[in-house]
């Protein structure tokens, strides 16, 4: 028989494989969609848990030095005490305002004003020169550096579009383990013998945390819509296995 009027794939029976067929080509889009978003949820886990790194790291860094600055200051056991209740009682009021700040501004802002934070926190204490002003040193990042917190609903936020159920519970771990990891780096800090030797690594660390921070594929929030006052829910008719059931009148 001759070969003509046949296409290729009817003349080698490739008509018939699923990457020819119609159904194939209607599907593929969503197919591009997840795994673009599967893509960018890799890339933000990836870079969150490398910007949640260099900032713990870079704080990290400073603990021997805000140590040592503390006892020459004059700080003794009642003030150490009352510095760590200042830092827990303004965490626990920043935190419900950043979370509302995120939801409504977006995470990149929170992260973005929580690196700022940090650092005016670790000048303000390198360039204290009295107990007094490490008071105001703390100020700063307890009320505003929730950066983890962000990290983790901005995680939250990419894992609605991929399919893996276990993704979001993986990449929040991944987080945890960069924080303990960081945490090692306070050894590096009692390296670095002097102290323009630790502030210009932590300047740098923090510098650095700022610009991952900017550069993260973060994706779009939900709007949560909020029911404004004098507003009530539509009453919806009770159902009984399956089947709406209506009052009727008197007989």
């Amino acid at each position: 028989l001759s070969d003509r009027g046949f296409t290729f794939e009817q003349r080698f029976g490739l008509a018939s494989l699923p990457m020819c067929s119609p159904m194939s080509s209607s599907s593929s889009p969503k197919a591009r969609k997840v795994v673009e978003a599967e893509a960018r949820f890799a890339r933000l886990k990836n870079q969150g848990a490398l910007c949640c790194f260099v900032s713990v790291a870079a704080l990290a860094v400073t603990i021997p030095y805000s140590t040592t600055k503390r006892q020459e200051l004059g700080c003794d056991v009642l003030c150490l005490g009352f510095l760590t209740s200042l830092r827990s009682a303004l965490s626990l009021v920043g935190a419900p305002l950043t979370g509302r700040v995120s939801d409504r501004s977006g995470r990149r802002v929170v992260l973005v004003v929580g690196s700022v934070a940090t650092l005016c926190s670790a000048l303000l204490t390198a360039y204290a020169t009295s107990p007094r002003e490490l008071w105001f040193a703390v100020a700063p990042s307890a009320l505003l550096a929730h950066q983890y917190d962000a990290l983790k609903a901005a995680l939250a936020d990419a894992a609605r579009l991929v399919e893996d159920p276990a993704a979001l519970a993986g990449s929040q771990g991944t987080l945890g383990m960069a924080a303990g990891l960081a945490f090692m780096c306070v050894g590096l800090g009692g390296l670095l013998t002097t102290t323009a030797r630790v502030a210009a690594v932590a300047v740098v660390g923090f510098l650095a945390n700022l610009g991952l921070s900017l550069t993260l594929p973060l994706e779009k929030q939900q709007q949560v819509v909020v029911p404004q006052r004098g507003e009530t829910k539509k009453k919806r008719p009770r159902t009984t296995t399956g089947r709406t059931t209506e009052r009727r009148g008197p007989s």
